[in-house]
């Protein structure tokens, strides 16, 4: 998978929901989720290990992705990238589905980003989720049997996010490499980061504000669905907002592939970036045409990617609607450094900041 490529993993699943609620174990902490549900989703029961309210995980970087070990089922641990776009979750590594013990209960056409069409996936009901012992019960998953010649999602066994982002809180370490997660009505904030507003779309994808300057002096605001499951640093949709036009002699180009086809647009550099209480300045930038196919309708402006998020800690706490950011030590490195051939070979010494954007 190209690292440069605009991944846009959210469109993969974009109309999954999950699947109905059972309680599983009479040892562990059983949560029963409240009614603060996005439209058409019912949240699994989520159960942590007996007398733990948060559990660590570690997480590998591959193409500026967080892939971490899943089991469904439970199966050994599989291979999962955690995306804050996601509305569903999806399994595609046909080696595994049918150990599995899936109940299949219908088919489902999903659109995904990319000037293709639709394509269709098997819905399995019921299916369970372990991440480090917490177990996210009675939820709906997407299998797709993809091509062994794929690229798309190459090298990962699913996608996984809105199920996880909307039961707990998500506190993403890039220094350590480690993702917590907290029980919401247990969960405390007390460091020094930068509180965040979120808000949703009708999939449950969260939102935020930030601040871009294109060229002259005058910046405005833009509204950037989250995505940790995008490669890039920033995407500026072409004709969301009078500001946001392809820059001056930039030729036509591949950006990347989606669920349904292939991107194509532009790439520049913005002049300046702000979030956080930090301004980015000459950020890389793709300019994504209508060939996107998605989302064009909702009110955003575009989308934020792990080339940029790496450089904070991160807490996702959708119980609260609100984002937190700390600046980390790689806030200030420079964009667009070089990947080693083999970011899993050498993950302990990678820098996440010096992953290409």
């Amino acid at each position: 998978m190209s690292a440069k490529a605009i991944l846009s993993l959210m469109f993969f699943v974009s109309v999954l929901v999950s699947g109905s609620l059972f309680v599983s174990g009479q040892t562990r902490q059983i949560t029963q989720q409240p009614e603060r549900r996005m439209p058409d989703m019912r949240l699994p029961v989520v159960s942590f290990p007996a007398g733990k309210s948060f559990v660590e995980v570690p997480f590998g970087v591959e193409s500026n992705l967080m892939v971490i070990p899943v089991s469904v089922n439970s199966s050994r641990p599989l291979r999962y990238v955690l995306d804050t776009g996601a509305q569903g979750t999806s399994l595609h590594n046909a080696e595994i589905i049918d150990s599995l013990n899936l109940k299949i209960t219908g088919t489902m056409p999903v659109r995904g980003a990319g000037g293709g069409a639709a394509s269709e996936v098997s819905i399995a009901e019921n299916v369970n989720f372990n991440i480090g012992g917490i177990e996210l019960s009675g939820s709906r998953l997407a299998v797709r049997r993809l091509p062994k010649n794929s690229h798309f999602l190459a090298g990962f066994d699913g996608v996984i996010g809105r199920i996880v982002f909307s039961t707990l809180v998500v506190e993403v370490d890039w220094e350590k490499r480690v993702v917590r997660f907290y029980e919401p009505a247990k969960y405390k904030y007390s460091g020094k980061g930068t509180v965040l507003p979120v808000t949703f779309d009708e999939g449950g994808r969260p939102y935020i504000m930030a601040n871009v300057r294109l060229s002259g002096d005058k910046s405005f605001p833009v509204k950037l669905v989250v995505d940790t499951g995008a490669s890039h640093a920033l995407s500026l949709e072409v004709g969301t907002k009078p500001e946001i036009k392809s820059p001056d002699g930039a030729a036509k180009i591949v950006l990347g592939r989606g669920g349904s086809g292939e991107i194509t647009g532009y790439t520049g550099r913005v002049k300046n970036f702000e979030l956080g209480g930090q301004t980015f300045k000459n950020m890389p930038t793709s300019f994504p045409d209508e060939s996107l196919g998605v989302g064009r309708n909702d009110g955003r402006n575009g989308n934020l990617g792990s080339g940029l998020l790496r450089r904070f800690k991160v807490i996702y706490d959708y119980s609260r609607k609100q984002m937190i950011v700390e600046p980390n030590k790689f806030v200030g490195e420079p964009f667009g450094t070089a990947m080693p051939n083999n970011v899993a070979a050498n993950a302990a010494q990678v820098s996440p900041a010096a992953l290409p954007d």
